[in-house]
């Protein structure tokens, strides 16, 4: 096991604004794996109540950095998810088809807003990340760990990543800022703290720094070999068995 932090997208790549409200990280620890979001919703004009950002199709958990739908290219990310982890094979050939089932909606909409707006596209997706998504699974012999990024480098074009968690302890996506100072000044935190408190803790420095954009209560999820369970349900409903 690697004992640096490992994020999906170098620094130069920050967060599009689809990927604001929202904070999930997903954690190796000795027998498993810990996978945390905030519960804040935010929309303009309104106070909507907290929502669950984990969400369980069968023994695979997802969860989501970005909107979930864009209506004006008609990419549907939750029902793109639902399709993909209903295959057959390990959880990557499952990321693999959520990745070419959303590829195609997303480079149409990158294309259309160089088009139709270029200061716009410079603004809102130019080096930066567009949608993050991350699964975790306990199908297989052990539980494991995927992100998949999709974003925009500095000459326009559409790339997408899978990081799977593998040996490194830490990935972190959407609004990561405050998570990513305190382990660059604090290399020791794994030993120091362990997993299921360094988990909580980031969260809580994440929703600190950015109150108005992602907030309580905290979900954290355990995948180990006895299955999932909530250390922290949140605003999560129980798992189903």
């Amino acid at each position: 096991m690697k004992a640096s932090s490992c994020w999906p997208i170098v620094a130069a790549f920050s967060c599009a604004l689809s990927c604001y409200g929202a904070t999930i990280v997903v954690m190796r620890t000795e027998d498993g794996i810990l996978l945390a979001a905030d519960s804040k919703v935010t929309r303009q004009g309104s106070n909507p109540p907290p929502r669950c950002k984990i969400h369980q199709y069968g023994k695979v958990f997802v969860a989501i950095a970005s909107g979930g739908k864009s209506e004006s290219i008609g990419l549907d990310t939750e029902r793109m998810v639902r399709t993909a982890v209903a295959a057959k094979g390990p959880l990557l050939s499952k990321v693999e088809s959520f990745t070419n089932a959303a590829r195609g909606y997303l480079l149409a909409d990158v294309e259309s807003q160089k088009k139709s707006n270029m200061a716009a596209f410079q603004r809102a997706y130019l080096g930066k990340r567009i949608l993050d998504v991350t699964f975790a699974s306990i199908e297989g012999p052990k539980p494991e760990a995927v992100v998949e990024t999709f974003f925009v480098d500095g000459a326009g074009t559409l790339h997408d990543l899978p990081s799977p968690l593998a040996g490194h302890r830490l990935l972190v996506t959407g609004m990561t800022s405050a998570i990513k100072s305190y382990t660059d000044r604090n290399t020791g935190w794994y030993e120091q703290q362990g997993p299921e408190t360094a988990i909580k803790n980031f969260m809580e420095l994440e929703i600190a720094m950015e109150k108005n954009a992602v907030g309580p209560p905290i979900s954290i999820l355990k995948l180990d070999a006895g299955g999932a369970h909530w250390i922290e349900a949140g605003a999560c409903p129980a798992i189903r068995n």
